[in-house]
């Protein structure tokens, strides 16, 4: 399905529409023809649809109260959530709760029943980020950044050291437990996910915090290249 953004003509579009597929990159808005990516069932792959279909299930099972209370959060209070576009979207309480506890399965937590009272994270500063063939993938931030946070990170690899942009589905995620100090070392979560790391390649890097609740803020975009 294509989101598109109307002024006085059409001025975003993403998606896909007919067999047409819209996107951007710097140079500007681009369409090609739509082609179905590879089904391929990895075990990085299949481990948070699994996560998500039982954090899913879970929702049956928590009392009505604490679905009103998740509800309630999710108009009320919830932080604002935006589409590729710009334009806010509205999540419901179970969509939030599937998310947030999603994240605290990764995190090797337990499902949280009781609606959050925690507030959004702030994105993190990074001071630094390294991905060698050593192989290390490895990022530095002040003192205790993430001291009672966990780490959420998205990555992709370039196809090329040219590319100025990443598509979505490019994108490999995980949520790990705190780090204490100022630094983290990533190395298997990222190459278990896309394999070896590669010596002049361009990696992509969003890196955020979650508080314990499974609540993700913003986060802290890095390009580099791989030594």
């Amino acid at each position: 399905m294509a989101i598109i953004k109307l002024g006085a003509t059409v001025i975003g579009i993403r998606g896909t529409l007919g067999g047409i597929t819209y996107s951007a990159n710097r140079a500007g808005v681009y369409a090609k023809s739509w082609a179905r990516p590879p089904r391929v069932r990895t075990q990085q792959q299949n481990l948070p649809n699994a996560q998500l279909s039982t954090v899913s299930q879970a929702w049956k099972t928590i009392t009505a109260a604490q679905r009103t209370a998740w509800n309630t959060w999710a108009a009320v209070t919830a932080p604002a959530r935006y589409n590729s576009l710009g334009v806010q979207i509205f999540l419901s309480g179970h969509q939030w709760f599937c998310a947030m506890n999603t994240i605290r399965l990764q995190a090797g937590q337990v499902i949280l029943a009781p609606a959050p009272v925690l507030a959004q994270p702030a994105a993190p500063t990074i001071t630094a980020i390294v991905y060698t063939i050593a192989p290390i993938v490895q990022f530095t931030y002040p003192l205790n950044t993430f001291l009672g946070f966990y780490i959420h990170m998205d990555f992709a690899r370039g196809t090329s050291t040219g590319q100025i942009s990443y598509a979505r589905p490019t994108f490999r995620s995980f949520t790990t437990t705190v780090f204490f100090g100022n630094n983290a070392i990533v190395t298997t979560q990222v190459t278990t996910r896309i394999g070896a790391i590669q010596a002049g390649q361009q990696y992509w890097s969003r890196i955020a915090r979650s508080n314990v609740e499974g609540l993700v803020g913003p986060s802290t975009n890095l390009l580099v290249t791989s030594t």
